[in-house]
C-alpha cells in the first residue's frame, strides 16, 4: 500500500518538476536586450549561444568557467601524468571523476537552467548599462580612432578609478617581525606588491603607477596608437619600465620563461595580434592567459576572433581548448581560468566587456633562460590559485647532470622577472645603464652570469643564488667584474655572445667539452680567464688595461661612480659577506646619480626604434626571430648544440 501511494505521487512530482523548468529557463521569444550594433545584434547572439551551450557544460570537460565560483563549491582540479600532456581540465562544476556535477550549496547543482538563466540576465543588465565613451586625445589625432582605441581608454580609466578593488585588492594577514619569543605572532594587515605587465602601452600618461605601491612593478610594452602623436620622451615612476614593442619573436620567447605576472593587462587586442602576427589569435590569447595569475582584456569590435555568434567567454574558451590540444615539452600544458566580465563599455555602435580573466590552475614547461635552447626544458612551473608556486626540475640531459626529478616550492614568490628575460625582450640604453649602476649596490657573489639576476621590489634589481660554490670555479673580481656585467646589458662595446673558442688557454666559466667564452660579434672583445680581452694589431688578444678610475675621472658627471667601480668586488659566499665584497657606500650614490641624469631628468625615450633586446646566446638574434624556429619557443623537443660547438662536444653530448 505504502510503495503504490508514493508511486501514485510520483506523476505530481514530475508535472511540478516541469513547471518549475518552465519558470527558471525562460524561452526563445525572450527579447530583451541591446538594440543592432556594429556586431550584427551582439547580444543576440551571445543568448542564442548561450542556450545552445546550457545543456552540454556541466561534465563537458570545458577549460573556462563563465561565472564566480560559489564558496561552498570547491573545483577539483585534475593534474596531468606527463610532462607532455596536453589534456583540458574537467570543468569546475563537476568533480573530475565521470563529469558528475559537484553539491554546492543549497543542495543545487551548479550547471542549472536556473544557473545559465541568471548569468545571462546579468550579462544583459552589465552590457545594457555599458558606459559611453569619447575620444580623450580627439585633438592630438591626425587620424580617426578605431573604436578599440577608445574602448581601451575607457578601460583603463575604469581600472584606475577601481584600483583598489579590482588591482590591489584587500590586504592578507602577515605575521608582524619583532614578536617576542615563546609569545603568540602578532599580525598585521599588509597588501602586498605585484609584478604587472601591459602588453599596449601607448606612451601616454600612465597613471596607475601613482596609485599604487611603490614595491610595485610595472613592465609597460610600448605600443603607439596609429595617428597618435608623442613627445620624444615622457618622465616616468621609478617602478615603471618601458619595454619594446611587442612582436612575435618577443612574445614567443616570453610564454616559455619562468616568470609569473601578478596582472597583465591587454586593453587594445586587436592591435597586440597585429604586432604579433602572424601568431594566431587562439595562441596568442591563450598562451598569455598562461603568464599571469589575473588579466584583464577586451576582445576586438567585431568578430575578428573567427567565432561569430559566440559569446567573449566562449571565444576565450576555444582558443585554450584549441592550443591545450597539440602536446608540446614546452609552453602550456594545462590551464584552467575563470571569466568575469566586471564592465561594459560602447563607442560607436560597438559594445565591449572589460574581462578578468582569473587564472585556477597553470602548468607550464620553461626555459633556464630567455632563448635558452641547449638544455632545452629546464623546469616545470606549477601554479594552483591560492597556492604557492612550483618549479619542478626536469634534467634533459641525464648524462651530464645528476639524474631525477626536484621540486622546488617557492614559498615566498617575489614580484620579479628574470635579467635575462628582461633584456631579451629589450629596452632602450639609457634604461639598461640604469640597471647596470643598480646591480653594483648588490653583494658580488659567485657565478654573476645574467640569469642570476631579478628585477623585483620597486623596479630594483636583486641578486639570486648567492650561497653558490666558490672554490671549484674562478669568478672576475674588480674592475674586471664591472666589464662583466656590462657585457650581459650591452651598454659597451656591443652585444657579447657565448660560443666555443678553441684558440683561448682555458674558459672563464665552467664548461665541460670545450672552452666557452664570451665575445662580442665584431670581434673586437673577449672575455675569459675571468679577465677582459682586446684584439690587437697583429690579430691575437692581450689583456686589456682598466685603469684607475678615480684618476682618470671616468664619470664627472657622477664623481661616486669612480670610486665605486674601483672597489675589489670579491666573489664571496652570502655567508662570509666582508667589505671587499659588499658595495660602498658610493655605489648608492652613484646609481641615485645616474638615475636622475638619464631617466628622471630627460624621460624616457618613446621612439620605439631605439628599443633592442640584449642576449648573450649564440645563434639568436637580439630582435627577430632565429633562423632556427626550436631555439626560443615551445617546439624544442631535445637539447641543441650551439652552432660553434665543435665535434667532440656534440658527440659527448656536451651543449652547455
Amino acid at each position: 500500500m505504502r510503495l503504490q501511494k508514493k508511486f501514485g505521487l510520483l506523476p505530481v512530482l514530475y508535472l511540478l518538476g516541469f513547471l518549475v523548468c518552465l519558470v527558471l529557463h525562460p524561452g526563445t521569444n525572450d527579447t530583451a536586450g541591446l538594440g543592432p550594433t556594429a556586431d550584427d545584434d551582439f547580444l543576440s547572439q551571445q543568448r542564442a549561444a548561450r542556450r545552445e551551450l546550457a545543456p552540454s557544460l556541466p561534465g563537458s570537460g570545458t577549460a573556462v568557467q563563465q561565472s564566480p565560483e560559489p564558496a561552498s563549491c570547491e573545483p577539483n582540479l585534475s593534474t596531468s601524468s606527463g610532462s607532455g600532456s596536453s589534456s583540458v581540465l574537467p570543468h569546475p562544476a563537476t568533480d573530475g571523476e565521470g563529469g558528475r556535477p559537484c553539491k554546492c550549496a543549497g543542495g543545487q547543482k551548479r550547471g542549472s537552467p536556473a544557473d545559465f538563466s541568471a548569468d545571462l540576465e546579468r550579462r544583459e543588465a552589465l552590457l545594457q548599462s555599458a558606459v559611453p565613451c569619447v575620444d580623450e586625445y580627439s585633438v592630438q589625432r591626425g587620424s580617426p580612432p578605431t573604436a578599440s582605441m577608445v574602448l581601451a581608454q575607457c578601460a583603463l580609466r575604469w581600472l584606475e578609478h577601481n584600483v583598489q578593488s579590482e588591482l590591489v585588492g584587500p590586504p592578507v594577514e602577515q605575521t608582524e617581525p619583532g614578536a617576542a619569543k615563546g609569545q603568540p605572532p602578532r599580525l598585521r594587515n599588509i597588501t602586498l606588491p605585484k609584478i604587472l605587465l601591459d602588453y599596449t602601452y601607448t606612451g601616454m600618461e600612465f597613471v596607475l603607477p601613482r596609485l599604487t605601491g611603490p614595491d610595485w612593478v610595472y613592465l609597460t610594452a610600448l605600443l603607439p596608437q596609429v595617428g597618435l602623436p608623442l613627445p620624444r620622451t615622457r618622465p616616468v615612476m621609478p617602478n615603471q619600465l618601458v619595454l619594446a614593442p611587442p612582436t612575435y619573436h618577443r612574445v614567443m620567447s616570453l610564454f616559455v620563461t619562468n616568470t609569473l605576472f601578478d596582472l597583465q593587462l591587454v586593453l587594445r587586442l586587436e592591435e597586440y595580434l597585429q604586432a604579433v602576427a602572424p601568431l594566431p589569435f587562439e595562441d596568442a590569447l591563450a598562451k598569455m592567459l598562461g603568464m599571469s595569475r589575473v588579466t584583464y582584456l577586451m576582445l576586438p569590435c567585431g568578430n575578428s576572433s573567427g567565432s561569430p555568434g559566440k559569446s567573449e567567454g566562449e571565444r576565450i574558451k576555444e582558443a585554450v581548448r584549441a592550443v591545450l590540444r597539440t602536446p608540446r615539452d614546452m609552453g602550456l600544458h594545462q590551464l584552467d581560468v575563470q571569466v568575469e566580465s566586471v564592465a561594459a563599455f560602447q563607442y560607436e555602435g560597438c559594445v565591449r566587456e572589460l574581462l578578468k580573466v582569473v587564472a585556477i590552475k597553470i602548468h607550464r614547461g620553461v626555459r633556464l633562460k630567455w632563448c635558452y635552447y641547449p638544455l632545452g626544458t629546464k623546469y616545470d612551473l606549477i601554479y594552483r590559485k591560492d597556492d604557492m608556486v612550483q618549479l619542478v626540475h626536469r634534467y634533459v640531459m641525464q648524462w651530464t647532470r645528476f639524474g631525477g626529478d626536484k621540486v622546488k616550492t617557492i614559498r615566498k614568490w617575489y614580484p620579479s622577472i628574470n635579467m635575462g628575460d628582461l633584456l631579451g625582450w629589450g629596452l632602450d640604453l639609457a634604461q639598461r645603464e640604469v640597471l647596470f649602476w643598480d646591480m653594483l649596490t648588490q653583494a658580488s657573489c659567485p657565478d654573476p652570469a645574467i640569469q642570476n639576476w631579478l628585477l623585483s621590489r620597486g623596479g630594483r634589481v636583486v641578486r639570486i643564488d648567492p650561497n653558490q660554490q666558490s672554490w671549484k670555479n674562478k669568478f672576475p673580481v674588480g674592475r674586471n667584474y664591472i666589464e662583466f656585467l656590462k657585457l650581459f646589458l650591452c651598454v659597451e662595446k656591443g652585444t657579447w655572445k657565448q660560443k666555443f673558442d678553441s684558440s683561448v688557454p682555458t674558459s672563464c666559466m665552467s664548461c665541460q667539452g670545450g672552452n666557452l667564452i664570451h665575445a662580442s660579434e665584431d670581434g673586437k672583445w673577449k672575455f675569459y680567464n675571468t679577465q677582459l680581452w682586446a684584439r690587437t694589431d697583429k690579430g691575437t688578444y692581450a689583456s686589456y688595461p682598466l685603469g684607475d678610475a678615480v684618476q682618470a675621472n671616468e664619470y664627472p658627471k657622477c664623481p661616486a661612480c669612480n670610486v665605486c667601480v674601483m672597489h675589489p668586488f670579491r666573489s664571496l659566499k652570502m655567508i662570509w659577506h666582508n667589505e671587499r665584497s659588499l658595495p660602498p657606500a658610493a655605489c648608492t650614490e652613484c646609481y641615485r646619480c645616474q638615475r636622475k641624469l638619464r631617466l628622471e631628468g630627460p624621460g624616457v625615450t618613446l621612439n620605439a626604434s631605439e628599443y633592442h633586446g640584449c642576449t648573450d646566446v649564440e645563434g639568436v638574434p637580439a630582435d627577430t626571430p632565429p633562423p632556427n624556429p626550436d631555439y626560443c619557443y615551445d617546439t624544442q623537443k631535445k637539447p641543441i648544440p650551439r652552432p660553434s660547438a665543435p665535434p667532440e662536444v656534440v658527440k659527448k653530448g656536451f651543449f652547455s
